[in-house]
């Protein structure tokens, strides 16, 4: 655990008998880890650590970019990028960039934090960079998107004004750079000069916190409820009235239109519920609408897809008739929620069966980031803590959560457990670090390298090593 100028704690259980691996970080009942406290820096839990080169990279809300050793978690250097970064950075060769809500963007040498080259931007920066071939692009909330060469800092291309602020996150592929902006509108910008190729208007309140995900000739495109914040008995009706699991796609896809099924279904507006989106790369076309209903609240936008690797694209689903995870109803619910992947073609839900069924706390305002490493299903959010799935057996359980008993649960079975907690208190345990700030809260799924599992906390980066 990197805990920043307060040092880094290391399990001498990892690495028996090695100099400096000497912290007691076996998990287990009526003990805390020895955190510091307080901390000099706050983490944004909305940044993901990320790896190359065998260093790990991050930036602090205190306005700090660091490199730090993978392998013992030590600092090998740290620099200032002007204000807070709450997105992870992006490495290309030599350099890695970082971005942050002053509008500044800027590469530092990743084996000595030198900094490189440095643009100030007219407006804040609020989505992470996107590193391909020899470019890195960032987003901006004056409405435009830029590209720079990564090794010389060089602007190669500003794109026409997109009609709106910028908080979306990017992807790009070989044929463009894709994203949206605040008005609501997706767009495709040519990745060589900057231009808009195609654009499609699709629904919602907002693109913050979010990605587009790119897969083969498609883009799958999350967007924040625009009704309400949270998803608490919305579409219970339609499930209720769905017999099987076919009639219970078509109702909801009929349902996200806008169809009250003569006021049997009294919360459906049209649009105003559909939240993910499949897309053409090639012209934004939508050829369907995705029966997912809503399925996130909190004020957390709902997660975006992740890809497998037998190539599914998989998500969240409220359904009545879940395949993966248990039957039981889920919190804000009197049906479940469920992992499935996304017909390309159709639109309708890809099931996944295995000998048993996965048990993951679930509720339906507090769902989890998800990842993919090997055939494992990773799900990731600060407060419930990191849990997998097997995803050929079924077979799941938790890695970590901060505090062993919160908020009328104890989370005993966690593989770690930051300190020992109290099941009648929803705060934070007093022994978790203060920060010099309250961070800045999202759902990243959990980062992965090799047989290493990395995420953020406001206080600390956390290592861990997977023996699953």
């Amino acid at each position: 655990m990197w805990c920043g100028a307060q040092g880094t704690l290391r399990n001498a259980a990892s690495q028996p008998g090695l100099p400096g691996w000497t912290n007691d970080l076996t998990s287990r009942e009526g003990y805390s880890f020895p955190l510091p406290d307080p901390v000099s820096h706050t983490l944004a839990i909305s940044a993901q650590p990320i790896m190359a080169d065998g260093r790990v990279f991050i930036g602090d809300m205190e306005g700090r970019v660091y490199g730090i050793n993978f392998f013992d978690g030590s600092t090998l250097w740290s620099n200032g990028v002007g204000s807070a970064v709450t997105h992870a950075g992006a490495v290309d060769g030599s350099n890695v960039i970082f971005v942050c809500v002053g509008g500044r963007v800027a590469a530092f040498d990743v084996a000595t934090g030198q900094e490189r080259w440095r643009h100030t931007l007219p407006r804040a920066i609020v989505s992470a960079p996107c590193v391909i071939s020899n470019q890195v692009i960032v987003t901006c909330l004056d409405g435009r998107v830029r590209a720079y060469h990564t090794t010389s800092g060089t602007l190669l291309w500003t794109s026409p004004h997109l009609g709106a602020p910028i908080q979306s996150g990017l992807a790009a592929d070989d044929s463009g750079v894709y994203l949206g902006a605040e008005n609501m509108w997706f767009f495709k910008l040519s990745r060589t000069s900057g231009a808009i190729l195609a654009s499609n208007r699709v629904w919602g309140s907002s693109f913050r916190m979010l990605w587009p995900v790119v897969w083969t000739n498609m883009v799958f495109v999350r967007t924040c409820g625009e009704l309400v914040i949270g998803s608490e008995y919305i579409m219970e009706a339609v499930m209720q009235q769905s017999p099987n699991r076919a009639q219970e796609e078509q109702n909801i896809r009929r349902w996200l239109l806008g169809d009250t099924n003569n006021g049997a279904w009294p919360d459906a507006v049209s649009n105003g519920h559909r939240t993910l989106y499949g897309l053409y790369t090639s012209n934004l076309h939508q050829p369907y609408v995705i029966p997912c209903g809503p399925v996130e609240g909190c004020g957390i936008p709902p997660e975006p897809p992740c890809i497998d690797w037998q190539n599914r694209i998989l998500t969240w689903w409220k359904t009545r008739y879940p395949t993966l995870l248990t039957e039981d109803p889920a919190f804000g619910s009197f049906y479940a929620l469920d992992i499935a992947g996304i017909n390309p073609v159709t639109g309708y839900r890809v099931t996944i069966s295995a000998p048993q069924r996965a048990e993951i706390m679930r509720e339906s305002d507090n769902l989890y980031g998800l990842s993919v490493g090997g055939n494992y299903l990773y799900l990731r959010q600060e407060f419930r803590g990191a849990q997998f799935i097997h995803l050929p057996s079924g077979t799941s359980g938790r890695i970590q959560a901060r505090q062993r008993y919160q908020d009328g649960g104890g989370f005993a079975d966690a593989h770690i457990c930051y300190v020992q907690g109290n099941i009648d208190v929803s705060e934070d345990d007093p022994l978790i670090p203060d920060t010099p700030q309250q961070t800045v809260y999202a759902r990243p799924p959990l980062a992965i390298a090799g047989n290493k599992l990395l995420w953020c906390e406001e206080f600390a980066v956390v290592c861990v090593e997977e023996s699953l």
